[in-house]
């Protein structure tokens, strides 16, 4: 009880504070800039409006004046006329059409029979061809007029499994071994891409710009890598990261299409508290600096421990309240944040997206596992905490020994500034010692999901004890400096 009565008493202090107060409301300010932005500058969907804006007017005004400089009737011109031609011709019917539309995005499904339109007409003069390919161009402009991207899919379709076909044919004839893996690679390769059509025709996906062709094309990117994979047994340790990055990217995207649930749009609450730790991270540090930089220090600097020791209460308890209180105002920050990001956000998007589930790959059971929004949130928080207490603890030691908040704060940011950097260093040495520095132990989100760390030979449990055996010695250290200041002289 007296433990709590003293935390009590320290979280007055820190209370009357300004500076948290101040935090506090650039979180507020940038929360609300932050998710306005999102408002204005994304669609309804999730795209940044600006990629989207596109004026063909003078590439089209580009492509008409260059074709001017052509003689049609000339025969050293009339082949480079017939290209700029189609070329004109296409992007003047790709102009037609929403720059997020499958038409928009396949117009080149009609180059070859544009280019031959014009290369019967002004290259070889043959009427009947010009006009098989006119009635051919009429059915195809119709099939775009009409949104009917099956059509063309089809026809994708039948020519891959007339491939396949062939290839088939080909390879009963073969008897040499590299040469039926060369051909058995083509057929694979075809397959793929049928399946990827047939994929495309299941789940009515079509080739315009929505998060499910995103999935799609994400989803067939994905296998492409992982095949580069298939004929490798040993792996490097940053294979094995990348080939992990490469799977969890193939599994998420294949949930996305099954589900039909679009994850990956970000101008909703569901994102925006997904990525909460790490939009808000660097005033969560400064509020961690705040308060465990100057908590100690500023008794020193004002005298007013004396008045603290002088009372019934142990040195330890009183260093041990204030440590605790620090990290309950740490806690309330977080808090804080989540509860301005739903209001703000649950303002302006909406709470809908609450209620969609969170997938992620789950690398020790190989499966997609789905998260409430909440769980998800609190673990990726949970495995960050350590990070920020570490910087808290060193931050609260160094104004403990030095009793002077500026080189506390100003020496635990250059560590957490450079923390990547030191990584880097680290990670191209080979002196094996420097895989205990603390930095490469304190950020646990790597772990999250049974993911891999960024250093071979380290894992989850490595660094646990790594981290636990750096807090144990710091506060081992601190609580011994301060039972043993003299307060005397200040």
């Amino acid at each position: 009880m007296l433990l709590f009565n003293l935390i009590g008493i320290e979280l007055r202090k820190l209370f009357h504070k300004k500076g948290i107060y101040v935090i506090w409301i650039l979180i507020f300010l940038f929360c609300l800039i932050n998710n306005v932005l999102y408002k204005v500058d994304y669609d309804k969907d999730g795209y940044y409006i600006d990629d989207y804006v596109v004026d063909l007017s003078l590439e089209i005004k580009d492509l008409e004046n260059k074709l001017l400089q052509y003689d049609r009737d000339n025969r050293d011109d009339v082949s480079m006329y017939v290209e700029l031609k189609t070329e004109l011709d296409l992007l003047k019917i790709q102009d037609n059409y929403d720059s997020r539309s499958w038409q928009y995005h396949t117009i080149d499904y009609l180059r070859e029979v544009v280019y031959n339109i014009h290369y019967y007409t002004y290259v070889e003069d043959d009427i009947e061809k010009k006009e098989e390919y006119l009635r051919l161009y009429n059915e195809e402009i119709d099939k775009f007029h009409h949104n009917d991207w099956k059509y063309f899919v089809q026809i994708e379709k039948g020519e891959l499994e007339e491939k396949i076909k062939v290839e088939e044919e080909l390879l009963d004839s073969i008897s040499d071994k590299l040469e039926r893996e060369d051909v058995e690679k083509v057929i694979k390769e075809y397959s793929n891409e049928l399946n990827i059509l047939e994929i495309r025709l299941d789940n009515d996906i079509d080739y315009g710009v929505h998060y499910l062709n995103d999935a799609l094309v994400e989803y067939d990117d994905s296998r492409r890598k992982l095949d580069q994979y298939d004929n490798k047994t040993l792996l490097d340790y940053e294979e094995k990261i990348k080939y992990n990055e490469i799977v969890s990217n193939f599994y998420i995207s294949k949930y996305i299409i099954d589900n039909k649930v679009n994850l990956n749009q970000e101008n909703n609450l569901n994102y925006l508290l997904r990525t909460i730790v790490e939009d808000y991270e660097l005033f969560i540090i400064i509020i961690i600096l705040l308060v465990a930089g100057s908590i100690v220090s500023e008794e020193f600097h004002k005298g007013t421990i004396k008045l603290l020791l002088i009372k019934p209460f142990s040195r330890s308890k009183i260093l041990l309240s204030k440590y605790l209180a620090s990290i309950i105002v740490l806690l309330i920050t977080i808090l804080f944040t989540i509860l301005i990001e739903v209001f703000i956000g649950g303002y302006l998007f909406g709470f809908d997206s609450l209620g969609m589930k969170v997938a992620t790959y789950y690398f020790d059971t190989n499966m997609v596992v789905s998260y409430n929004i909440f769980i998800y949130m609190f673990l990726r928080i949970l495995y960050y905490l350590p990070l920020m207490i570490m910087v808290l603890t060193i931050c609260f030691g160094i104004s403990v020994i030095s009793c002077n908040t500026v080189i506390s704060v100003s020496l635990t940011m250059l560590l957490y500034i450079f923390s990547q950097t030191i990584n880097s260093l680290i990670y191209r040495s080979n002196y094996w010692l420097f895989k205990y520095f603390l930095t490469i132990h304190w950020d646990f989100r790597d772990y999250l999901f049974g993911g891999l760390g960024k250093f071979k030979d380290i894992d989850f449990k490595i660094s646990f004890f790594v981290y636990l055996g750096y807090l144990v010695v710091f506060m081992v250290v601190i609580f011994g400096v301060f039972k043993r200041k003299n307060i005397k002289n200040i």
